[in-house]
Formats: structure tokens, C-alpha cells, sequence
């Protein structure tokens, strides 16, 4: 599951956003031993929570239960990496989710090529909308079903 889950983070992920993932988890790893430690991580938490020691604790608990993989009681970069890709996964979703919505405009759970010409500022006669339209009309019966209803 491990293997899998480090595979599929070298795909969602960008460059820029694995950059910043490795700045913070190197940051975190005081003893910069690779692995960010239970301490590491509540003292990561006590700055964040400007000395709120009851909810680091907690942060710390629920994030090592969270991403602490292999339950050897350490965050390696990996376990970081993927925990950081499944968040960007699910804000990535999201996005999709509101640009779907901005284009169905009926709120049908579909988009229409009337939809698409509206919100593309496109005339009925623009042939640029219908073959916008037909490529992503996959089954063919001319409404744009969203993705996350499938």
C-alpha cells in the first residue's frame, strides 16, 4: 500500500508543491536525521499554536495516526509527501467541482452547449464551442455529465 501510495504522489504533485513539501518536512526534522520524530512534530505544532500545548498534543496525535504509514512512530519524507499529494488531491476536486458548477448553469449536474456558449461568451453559429463541446461530450448525447456524479 505504501509502494502504491508513493507512486501515485509522484504523479499529483508538482514540482513547486514537492519543493515545498520538502522545506517544511526538512524544517520540521530538527536533527535532519530524514525522519520528522513525535517531538519534531509537537514542537512544529507549539510554534504554529503559539505555545497552545493541549492543542499541539492533539495536532501531533492526530496527524501521526494520520500519516505515520508505517507505524514506526517517525514521518519519513515519503509519508509527508503523500500525506501533503491526497490534500492537494482533494483541494484539486474541489476546484473541479466549482468549475463544473460555474458552467452548469441549471445546477442539472450536467452542461449543455447552451451553457458552454454562455459562460465561453460564444454565439449559437461559433463552430469553436461545438467542437469545444463534442470533445468533451463523451458519450455523445449532448450534455457534459460532471465527473464526481459518475
Amino acid at each position: 500500500q505504501k509502494a502504491i501510495r508513493s507512486q501515485r504522489a509522484g504523479h499529483f504533485i508538482n514540482r513547486e508543491e514537492e519543493r515545498k513539501t520538502r522545506e517544511v518536512c526538512e524544517m520540521l526534522d530538527v536533527n535532519h536525521d530524514g525522519q520528522v520524530s513525535r517531538d519534531e512534530l509537537f514542537d512544529g505544532y507549539k510554534i504554529l499554536y503559539e505555545g497552545d500545548i493541549e492543542m499541539a498534543k492533539h495536532e501531533t496525535e492526530k496527524t501521526m495516526k494520520q500519516i505515520d504509514i508505517n507505524k514506526n512512530g517517525t514521518i519519513d519524507y515519503n509519508e509527508f509527501l503523500m500525506a501533503n499529494m491526497e490534500k492537494l488531491e482533494l483541494l484539486n476536486k474541489e476546484k473541479l467541482r466549482q468549475a463544473f458548477d460555474f458552467f452548469d448553469r441549471d445546477g442539472n449536474g450536467q452542461i449543455s452547449l447552451e451553457e458552454m456558449q454562455t459562460v465561453l461568451a460564444f454565439s449559437p453559429q461559433d463552430k469553436l464551442a461545438k467542437l469545444i463541446f463534442i470533445g468533451a461530450d463523451l458519450n455523445g448525447d449532448g450534455q457534459v455529465l460532471s465527473l464526481i456524479h459518475i
